[in-house]
């Protein structure tokens, strides 16, 4: 009982010290971006989302806590779901059983993998769709990239498969069918996008047909055919057979 005690007493107060630095982290950065953005970026032709009549200061503030805040809420949210599923992660080494040391690293990598790749995809889609915002007169609205906040989307339902992956990984329960599950709704999410747009080119007389979300469309169904025939395939193979 001490042992245990001992255990929960160190897991959580490595997570307590996780969870405050993932934020002093954030928050130095949004300081350090703020006071970038005064000094060099304070030209109001450079503000995004048409607000050039505001205060270079305030301006600064709102641009950084539009992404840097969403990116810290993210992270801590991320830790807080790994303490709740793998909670040996936040173990100490010296209390961790040496069969924990037997899992393969190959599951580790390639989930780490993943999330790297999402979460890179996903920040740096988030910032090109906040920097594509515009106002235009004529109509008086706002108009953004959409194609990058689904690319943006996209990277962000990576993270969440990787970090299931991960936790998985963790409780020896990591399966490569699982990859397949998570990248065959990320290409579901696209096919709709996709066919959505496409739509709306040849139904809306103002919009010029674009043949590149052809494209998009045609790669994103194909894949999503493979997600769906390996999945069945899987199935089929695992599936029980009752005994006479």
């Amino acid at each position: 009982k001490r042992q245990r005690k001992k255990i929960r007493e160190g897991s959580s107060r490595i997570q307590r010290k996780t969870i405050l630095g993932t934020v002093a982290g954030g928050l130095l950065k949004l300081v350090s971006h703020y006071i970038a953005g005064v000094i060099w970026w304070g030209n109001p032709e450079y503000f995004a989302w048409g607000l050039n009549y505001m205060s270079p200061y305030l301006y600064a503030l709102i641009y950084n806590i539009a992404f840097i805040g969403p990116s810290i809420v993210l992270c801590a949210g991320l830790l807080i779901v790994l303490f709740v599923k793998a909670p040996v992660i936040f173990t100490p080494n010296n209390t961790i059983k040496s069969e924990e040391g037997k899992k393969s690293k190959t599951d580790y990598i390639i989930s780490g993998i993943i999330i790297a790749a999402s979460l890179f995809v996903f920040v740096f889609y988030l910032v090109k769709y906040i920097n594509s915002f515009y106002y235009k007169a004529s109509s008086q609205k706002y108009y953004f990239d959409d194609n990058c906040m689904l690319i943006s989307l996209s990277g962000l339902l990576g993270v969440g498969l990787g970090i299931n992956l991960l936790v998985n990984a963790f409780k020896n329960k990591f399966k490569y069918i699982h990859i397949n599950l998570g990248i065959g709704f990320i290409n579901l999410v696209q096919t709709a996008f996709t066919l959505s747009k496409i739509l709306k080119m040849y139904l809306d007389e103002d919009t010029i047909i674009n043949n590149y979300y052809w494209l998009w469309f045609s790669i994103v169904t194909v894949l999503l055919i493979v997600s769906i025939a390996i999945q069945i395939i899987y199935i089929r193979k695992n599936k029980t057979i009752p005994e006479d």
